[in-house]
């Protein structure tokens, strides 16, 4: 019941009831899985509410959920990307690149360029198209900020 409801809510463009129903969720303790969690990111995504992607993860780590699946860290580098959530984003990341065991895909290496350069830092985002080409990761497009 409470997932159909967070499901019409988004549907919806009502993201303040679906949080609304979340907290009543974690109020009653009603069981919240990796499951649950990964579909709620991922339609969330759909409708580019990014800032609500990075407080479920809050919520994921409040109730102890361990984030395994690669497609969710890249939900929330893009998400901290798109609310300018440097340090997180340097955070998802690293855990995509070092932690998971999987080679970021092209997506993470151009989110995560895009991070660099906006921080001015463009020595990093050298050292990963480097890395993109050790990898085997196609760099699809080259393009230069003035």
């Amino acid at each position: 019941m409470f997932q159909n409801l967070i499901r019409s809510s988004i549907a919806l463009e009502k993201p303040d009831t679906a949080r609304l129903v979340l907290d009543d969720m974690f109020r009653f303790n009603i069981e919240r899985s990796d499951k649950f969690y990964n579909r709620f990111i991922k339609l969330l995504m759909t409708k580019k509410y990014f800032q609500f992607v990075l407080i479920v993860h809050e919520m994921m780590a409040a109730d102890s959920i361990d984030i395994s699946d690669a497609s969710i860290w890249s939900c929330l580098l893009r998400s901290a990307l798109e609310t300018n959530s440097t340090d997180k984003a340097l955070a998802f990341f690293d855990v995509i690149d070092t932690q998971l065991g999987t080679i970021p895909t092209q997506m993470d290496y151009n989110n995560i360029i895009r991070v660099y350069s906006a921080i001015g830092d463009y020595k990093n985002s050298i050292i990963l198209l480097n890395d993109m080409n050790q990898n085997s990761v196609q760099i699809d497009k080259i393009s230069y900020n003035t």
